[in-house]
């Protein structure tokens, strides 16, 4: 072969290119659609177990975990604070933040998040990959219904 005809392809070769081309192609939305049934999937089970109230006082939980970290070497442990907006009460309050911590872990709002990390722990994992697995199959059943 020559250098003028180094830019021509047997007709054979462009199919297996654009073959090669389509699969990648393919592959790449059966797995985005897979991944997207899946985190679709893990987020309506997440809401199922953990309302958004459990979710703003575990947000207040870890800063006031990070608040008594960083403050017990410049201050006495009981003399560091917080100050959040209550729901349960509707204004803003201030506590010792170990009061605050003892009050979360014996609320409904600590047993929620306990229930939530057991799942993620547990089954989240193999809930999302049974749900990929099923996305996958039918992107492959509708894409190949498709032509």
């Amino acid at each position: 072969m020559n250098f003028q005809n180094q830019g021509n392809f047997t007709r054979g070769s462009q199919l297996f290119a654009h073959k090669l081309r389509m699969f990648g192609q393919g592959s790449t939305n059966v797995f985005i659609i897979g991944l997207g049934l899946s985190i679709f999937w893990i987020i309506c089970r997440l809401y199922q177990k953990v309302f958004l109230s459990s979710l703003y006082y575990f947000v207040i939980e870890r800063y006031v975990q990070l608040k008594l970290a960083i403050g017990e070497h410049f201050y006495d442990i009981d003399q560091i604070g917080i100050k959040f907006y209550s729901l349960r009460f509707k204004k803003w309050m201030h506590l010792n933040a170990q009061d605050f911590l003892h009050e979360f872990y014996t609320s409904q709002h600590g047993f929620k998040i306990q229930q939530l990390l057991e799942f993620l722990i547990n089954s989240a994992l193999l809930e999302g990959l049974i749900v990929f697995a099923i996305g996958v199959i039918i992107s492959i059943v509708f894409f190949t219904a498709q032509g």
